[in-house]
């Protein structure tokens, strides 16, 4: 009986000591540290926008030489492959031009024939034979520029693509270099977003976006964001975003609108369980005994260790795949003081 009575003081005293332990824990005063708001963070979260579809190479068309458009072959929208007619002027006051500068090379030839033999036994002076020479020179160069002339009055199309307008109408005298139509190469375009300022920080070269057309029923294309602005909008304070769309069976159009969706950090949307992957700082994460990675969070006022899987680098940061979710609080600075369980204060690292 005693025995049992001294084992029943012995726990009680254990019991005492350790809440009086815990009573101390509580007790200590919170320690200051600074924390991200996975809110705040760049996630993979995708934001939509309107686009506009441009195309990623544009040309205008144009004749060398002026003259009458005696053919046009395309209207707008019309598909186009390389080397295809699209335009012709009239060309007879051309071929009239050549064959004139043909009948002068003639000439020309036929006099250096005849003297030829006659400069190599010296029956001609020097000076005759150069200028028998220079009017074969200047003849060949007639010529060669009234041939070239001749075939400017056909327009072909430098490479394939779309027609994206007419800029002149049949019958009409056009001048050299005056535009006839737009040429545009939609085997890839350009999607066109415009980024409000509170947002384009989020927003890098290599994000991938999906854009819907409505037009083409809801069709939807993959693409990347290939250039970023730099200036803002004065009216609308928006900056320019461009992604690259493949466009090889030429449904996309230039002046197209679309929903323009954007996935941060280069992916389209992905997640382990329930948490969507995020960007963090490579300091805030530490490394476990067992080599495994976690961060610490806050709970309630309390720090907790959060194990976590991660990733690539994304710039600054490290992308978290799985243990974080949107509204957690990541501890980013003065993690090097806290324990499981100890009562803090956070300050919003910005």
């Amino acid at each position: 009986m005693r025995n049992l009575s001294s084992f029943v003081v012995v726990m009680a005293m254990i019991c005492l000591t350790g809440c009086s332990q815990q009573k101390k824990a509580d007790s200590k005063a919170p320690v200051s540290v600074d924390v991200y708001s996975i809110d705040d963070m760049r996630g993979s979260e995708s934001k939509d926008y309107v686009g506009t579809v441009e195309e990623k190479t544009g040309s205008t068309l144009s004749f060398e030489v002026a003259g009458n458009i005696t053919s046009l072959r395309v209207d707008e929208g019309d598909y186009v492959s390389r080397g295809q007619v699209i335009a012709s002027i009239n060309p007879v006051s051309l071929k009239e031009a050549h064959r004139a500068t043909l009948v002068t090379l003639k000439q020309a030839q036929d006099a250096y024939k005849r003297f030829l033999p006659l400069h190599k036994s010296g029956t001609i002076s020097d000076m005759r034979w150069v200028d028998i020479e220079s009017k074969l020179e200047q003849a060949q160069a007639a010529e060669s520029i009234a041939r070239q002339q001749l075939s400017h009055t056909t327009l072909t199309a430098p490479y394939s693509g779309v027609i994206a307008s007419k800029e002149a109408d049949m019958g009409a005298y056009v001048l050299p270099g005056q535009p006839i139509v737009k040429l545009a190469d939609v085997a890839q375009v350009n999607v066109k977003i415009s980024i409000p300022e509170a947002e384009i920080s989020h927003i890098r070269v290599g994000d991938a976006i999906t854009a819907t057309v409505a037009a083409l029923g809801g069709a939807r294309f993959d693409g990347t964001v290939t250039e970023k602005g730099i200036d803002a909008n004065p009216i609308s304070h928006t900056y320019d975003v461009k992604a690259r769309i493949a466009n090889s069976h030429g449904k996309l159009l230039p002046g197209m609108v679309c929903n323009a969706k954007v996935y941060p950090n280069g992916k389209r949307q992905q997640s382990l369980g329930n948490s969507a992957h995020v960007v963090i700082p490579a300091e805030s994460i530490e490394l476990d005994v067992d080599n495994s990675r976690f961060v610490w969070t806050v709970i309630n006022g309390k720090a907790h260790q959060q194990p976590i899987q991660v990733g690539d680098f994304e710039g600054d940061g490290v992308v978290v795949l799985s243990g974080l979710k949107p509204g957690d609080s990541v501890i980013v600075g003065g993690q090097q003081k806290v324990s499981e369980g100890m009562r803090v204060n956070t300050n919003k690292r910005r």
